[in-house]
């Protein structure tokens, strides 16, 4: 094992403590001089340098590097946000040009501001990094992940240094008032832009999304479901720049070097110079960076004449990177590229070893792809939630056809600036290849099962797992037949511990959970999640979609699929309250990408394009289309029930809201538990429910129809007698929810909880109490059991 190994361990050690607690950068300034004398002295006086203060000195380093980078953070968001500002400043770094818009750093003039990332339509004017920009438009932070799953764009962008955004609708807010000097960022920049130009001239749509992905990891311009094929395949790596890409660039530089015969130091600065190159076009990624870091020591190392060893020049890759930019540690593009290179290093010659005898180039081919997935395993449950089980032959199928497809893509674009005919024949041929691998990702992803969601590991499991890979390649005897001894037992407690791993993932709940219940943040919409201990999982609402010219979301696809992959669903049934869009809207997704047993409503439905959408997608998949009355009982588990409190048989017919008024009211009994889910019932639905001699007794009300003034009514919360109400609610005209109605909750010291505020709130229920978390932190609630 390198000293570079332990000493990036120690290092990034130092950098997770010291995210994890705040210390003063002029405390850590202190206890690092000291470390250095104390280590000085001692080297001084003829003695070796003590390992465990040499570590404490490396741990120490870490902190105070993310100690640095958090103060940075910390004057950034002193800046007052939410404000429309006129800013001078220039692009500050690589944008990333799409179809309809851009996206760039921008890095003002005004001081203490930091960055900020502006997204704004383009313009007629090409813009490049260092150009000197007015922009005008609203500053304010970026969205934070309110929902367990979420994707995280602040957190994001906090690893670039960025802590505000701006939003732009119109080109002309931004201003071009001083050319950017030379620089290889622009002159990169300006290589992207006539590459992608080049593959719209030459490719169909969808070849030429997958060649931009592939060439330079934009995924811009991938249409369809080509990114989730490709997923489910257990091939995502591919449409994101990374080792594998800088490798085939790599093989093409040596190939043309080798054309034209040029000698040892011409041929290294030919090859860096195109690799660095390489690496500004495609956008400096961190993936990216590492593996040109790596290719330049051990080109470097080739010319002076040392020996190269793959887990030094790796480690040492890592030690530069944290050391500029240590957030970098917690980008999964960085976790991922390292671990899988690691896996190579390590884990490969081990099964190489063995496999190789019995298949020769078959066996050192999956040896490669197994030693990959087996690296890879923790962090892409952990980060993705969701596994291939195909993905060891997907790697053998479609990764030597992506690499010949990239070659040809390469060759075509640079033929294309003296010879563009003979460019664009290439990109005929190209053109074929890109197809059969849209075809073949595409029947590998519809094999039933291909894909698992599972719930991600917990740290302890992680460090269990990565330990047994260490004992399996360096613990253990030295002599060959007891080596293979000791690594065949531990290769079955690493099998074993997989074993495990999918079989508590397959346990929905922990221990002493009999249920639990997520109402998620949609914004101005709902959506609730049932798990049961027995693996039943009830969706009640979806959020909304909206698609038009200026608004483009589907909460389906944004929040609650993210949310359910994170959770490790893979089957559940779908229910809505009512048709309205912001209930309905995001099902039509979710019916799409997971596996659903059966679809619930109430009879009344509405005419909406969402609604027929949804309709549709239920006849595509074959999903049973099932309507609830007052009465009905849904059994969810042989102690848990879904009570069916409204619509009547007749429906309610001439109230305000035809279609609020006959929502579907739900009281879910689970043991001594009783929460109750009244859609957006509003004052006739209300008025019936409280005469129907229905019992309405629950633990936790969600509160009718976002909190609206229309469903106040002080005998039905009093006939609930809810300890805790829970309002669904986002930003909105409607002014939800109405101040009298959080005055009666405050009034009566009844906890309230509001999706917009906090988050998602989760209410885990246990044998005799309730635990209420809101996601965004706060308080937890202890609630006993009704």
């Amino acid at each position: 094992m390198t000293s570079s190994f332990f000493t990036f361990i120690l290092l990034a050690a130092g950098i997770v403590i010291g995210s994890m607690i705040e210390v003063s950068p002029w405390f850590l300034w202190w206890g690092l001089s000291t470390a250095v004398v104390f280590c000085l002295v001692k080297y001084r006086s003829g003695g070796r340098l003590p390992v465990a203060r040499v570590g404490i000195l490396i741990v120490i380093t870490g902190m105070l590097l993310v100690s640095l980078s958090q103060q940075q953070q910390q004057r950034a968001e002193m800046f007052s946000s939410e404000q429309v500002m006129a800013l001078s400043g220039r692009a500050a770094g690589f944008l990333q040009r799409r179809e309809d818009k851009v996206v760039f750093s921008f890095a003002p003039t005004e001081p203490g501001m930091g960055k900020i990332m502006v997204h704004a339509p383009l313009g007629k004017d090409l813009l490049l990094p260092g150009d000197g920009l007015l922009v005008t438009g609203r500053v304010e932070q970026p969205k934070r992940a309110t929902n367990p799953g979420e994707y995280d764009y602040a957190q994001y962008l906090a690893r670039q240094g960025i802590f505000h955004v701006m939003y732009l609708e119109d080109p002309a807010k931004i201003e071009i008032i001083k050319t950017g000097n030379v620089s290889i960022k622009r002159w990169a920049s300006k290589l992207q832009y006539r590459w992608i130009k080049f593959f719209q001239e030459t490719l169909p749509e969808d070849a030429c999304g997958l060649l931009v992905s592939l060439v330079l990891g934009n995924r811009a311009y991938l249409r369809g479901p080509i990114q989730q094929q490709f997923q489910d395949a257990g091939v995502a790596h591919l449409l994101s720049v990374s080792g594998f890409h800088v490798g085939i660039v790599s093989l093409f530089l040596l190939l043309l070097a080798k054309i034209f015969r040029l000698k040892k130091t011409s041929k290294t600065v030919f090859l860096l110079a195109g690799l660095w190159l390489f690496v500004f076009t495609a956008g400096l990624k961190a993936p990216v960076i590492r593996a040109a870091v790596m290719w330049t020591i051990a080109w470097g190392a080739e010319v002076v004449g040392k020996d190269k060893d793959g887990g030094a020049v790796l480690w040492t890759a890592g030690l530069l990177m944290l050391g500029f930019a240590p957030r970098l540690l917690f980008e999964p593009g960085f976790q991922l590229s390292f671990a899988a290179v690691a896996g190579i290093v390590y884990l490969y010659p081990v099964l190489g070893s063995a496999w190789s005898k019995k298949g020769k180039k078959a066996g050192q081919i999956l040896a490669v792809s197994m030693a990959v997935q087996w690296s890879l395993f923790p962090l892409l449950a952990f980060h993705f939630h969701r596994v291939s089980w195909l993905a060891p032959v997907s790697q053998v199928l479609l990764v030597p056809l992506a690499g010949v497809s990239m070659l040809l893509g390469m060759a075509s674009f640079w033929l294309s600036l003296c010879f563009y005919s003979l460019g664009a024949a290439i990109s005929v041929v190209n053109a074929y290849v890109l197809d059969g691998l849209i075809f073949l990702a595409g029947h590998l992803a519809s094999i039933t099962f291909c894909a698992w969601n599972i719930q991600a590991p917990g740290g302890l499991w992680m460090m269990i797992w990565y330990g047994l890979l260490f004992l399996f390649v360096w613990g253990g005897p030295k002599d060959g037949l007891k080596q293979a001894c000791w690594r065949r037992n531990i290769g079955f407690m690493s099998a074993l511990c997989l074993i495990l791993f999918l079989a508590f993932s397959a346990v929905p709940l922990p221990l002493g959970e009999v249920a639990r219940i997520t109402f998620l943040d949609v914004g101005q919409g709902d959506a609730a999640f049932v798990q049961t201990k027995s693996g039943q999982n009830l969706l009640i609402d979806g959020g909304n979609r909206v698609e038009s010219e200026n608004i483009q979301y589907d909460m389906g696809q944004k929040v609650v699929a993210p949310f359910l992959k994170s959770r490790g669903v893979n089957r559940l049934d779908m229910m809505m309250s009512h048709a309205h869009d912001d209930h309905i809207g995001g099902l039509g997704e979710i019916g799409l990408r997971f596996y659903v047993g059966r679809f619930f409503g109430p009879k009344l439905r509405s005419d909406t394009e969402n609604y027929h959408r949804l309709v549709n997608i239920l006849a595509q998949k074959e999903i049973p289309d099932e309507t609830l009355t007052a009465g009905d009982i849904l059994h969810l588990d042989s102690r848990i029930y879904l009570e069916v409190l409204n619509p009547p048989l007749n429906a309610h017919k001439n109230t305000r809201s035809d279609l609020n008024n006959n929502s579907l009211v739900l009281r879910l009994q689970a043991g001594p538990h009783r929460i109750l889910f009244t859609g957006d019932i509003e004052e006739e639905g209300i008025v019936w429910l409280m005469g129907s001699e229905k019992e309405l007794a629950s633990s936790i009300l969600k509160v009718p129809h976002h909190g609206s003034r229309s469903s106040y009514h002080e005998g039905f919360y009093q006939a609930v007698g809810a300890r805790a109400a829970v309002i669904s609610v986002g930003g909105n005209f409607f002014g939800h929810p109405g101040e009298e109605v959080v005055s009666y909750f405050d009034d009566q010291e009844i906890i309230l909880l509001r999706t917009d505020q906090q988050g998602a709130i989760t209410v885990r229920l246990k044998k005799d109490k309730m635990i209420v978390t809101p996601f965004l932190g706060g308080s937890q609630y202890v609630i006993d059991a009704f």
